[in-house]
């Protein structure tokens, strides 16, 4: 019972994170095209102004011409640009709600965790990375425990888990006790890989 439900919540977990994938490329892809569309605005209305100045130059005659053929391009284009700056403002506050919820629900599930596991969080990670980080690492943790997602105590604690044999090979290399080694080494590069399910499985 306790495997079959760590299975599918495992199974939510990995549609969770492939739905946030495919939200923020489908976003990033969005702001790609309003910034290129805006970027092409932004040429067609610098060449107008530099076409505009250099026939005002010309003699009033020619100047009172070039406002006909000018004027109306120029505004319409003016229109166009506005209305892409807006679209790509409305696309860059949908990007930030986004990566806010991401922040909060990476902070939350962190702060569901016992309080010798929070060290094991990379600090400085960006919203995507950290709650990507955030549900692997509470995954592992939660496997460690056999216990529900926030429902962990100091007894289903990390640290209670067995030293991997990488971990136990460091310990006897420098001469310490595998578990007391077990302590710093699961907050260094490799101990995080290890409790993120990215490195080798946990015996």
């Amino acid at each position: 019972m306790g495997a079959d439900s760590e299975g599918m919540n495992g199974g939510g977990q990995a549609v969770n994170t492939s739905k946030d994938a495919e939200i923020a490329s489908n976003l990033q892809k969005a702001l790609a095209e309003e910034r290129g569309q805006r970027q092409a605005l932004k040429a067609q209305l610098d060449k107008i102004e530099t076409d505009k100045a250099a026939a005002e130059e010309a003699a009033k005659e020619a100047k009172a011409k070039e406002k006909g053929q000018y004027g109306p391009l120029y505004e319409a284009a003016k229109a166009e640009l506005e209305k892409a700056n807006q679209r790509l403002a409305d696309y860059e506050a949908k990007e930030a709600e986004r990566k806010t919820a991401a922040k909060a629900e990476a902070d939350g599930i962190v702060a569901a965790w016992p309080e010798a596991d929070r060290a094991l969080m990379p600090a400085g990670l960006d919203a995507e990375a950290a709650i990507q980080f955030a549900r692997k690492l509470d995954a592992r943790l939660r496997t460690a425990s056999s216990m529900p997602a926030g429902a962990r105590s100091q007894s289903g604690s990390a640290s209670d888990a067995s030293p991997p044999p990488e971990c136990v090979e460091q310990a006897k290399r420098l001469g310490k006790d595998p578990k007391e080694h077990f302590v710093t080494w699961k907050q260094t590069t490799a101990g995080r890989k290890w409790l993120a399910g990215s490195g080798p499985a946990k015996p």
